[in-house]
């Protein structure tokens, strides 16, 4: 189990103007989070800190009752993470999910198939390579199943603590939605916490973490911000009209 939690964590590129200020937060198990607030809130920059890639300027991030310290202890096996800028490799399927070179299991078979059909990639073979790169059979995905497949390896390391910035920008709304909502079964143990200006995906969360100049605006349910929080639901009426 673990838990993640911010005190008065701030954070700045430099003196000049801090990017975070401020915040206070626990991220439980069990639990999927949203994370949103207009450009240059400050949310990319938060999962930086939550992953351990940045260094609080002040305050401090504490895991299971601990300060997180990247100096002395390598964090990486409880982390999976998702960016927009992921990288999919000319390998097979499998090769690109598993990340490895040792000989995959039954179990592992089975597991891999098992989220390629749960994402929706019921017709994509494992064994495929990914363009022709290496295989003249090799197949030229489009950039939502490319998605899927990056989202897809992160599920796979079974970490207990996920986080996607932005990784479904290829995909509809509607798929969007669809991806997130099966975390609800695939990830009912672990904590994940997603970016997505989408705020219709944030309907299925449990929580919403809403920034604002660089601070923590609020928390809780899209039924407990929308309505109550004039910001939230100013930017979600907004995205209601232009999606439908």
């Amino acid at each position: 189990m673990s838990i993640l939690e911010l005190k008065d964590v701030c954070y700045s590129y430099s003196a000049e103007k801090p990017v975070l200020r401020g915040m206070n937060c626990t991220f439980e198990c069990g639990t999927l989070y949203a994370l949103v607030g207009k450009s240059g809130a400050g949310k990319s920059t938060l999962v930086k800190l939550l992953l351990g890639m940045y260094t609080p300027t002040k305050g401090a991030i504490y895991i299971n009752g601990e300060v997180m310290d990247t100096e002395r202890f390598d964090y990486t096996p409880l982390f999976s993470a998702v960016f927009q800028d992921y990288k999919i490799f000319s390998f097979t399927v499998e090769d690109n999910i598993r990340m490895s070179d040792k000989a995959p299991s039954g179990d592992e078979k089975e597991k891999i198939r098992t989220l390629l059909d749960a994402m929706g990639l019921q017709s994509v073979s494992t064994d495929s390579f990914v363009t022709q790169t290496f295989s003249d059979d090799g197949i030229n995905y489009s950039g939502g199943e490319l998605q899927k497949l990056a989202i897809i390896r992160a599920l796979y390391k079974d970490a207990p603590i996920m986080v996607l910035d932005e990784p479904t920008s290829a995909l509809s709304p509607q798929s969007e939605y669809e991806i997130y909502r099966s975390f609800n079964t695939l990830t009912r143990d672990k904590t994940v916490l997603f970016i997505s200006h989408r705020l219709s995906s944030c309907r299925i969360c449990d929580k919403i973490l809403l920034l604002h100049g660089g601070r923590l605006e609020a928390i809780g349910s899209h039924d407990e911000l929308f309505g109550s929080n004039a910001l939230y639901t100013e930017m979600f009426s907004a995205q209601a009209g232009l999606f439908g």
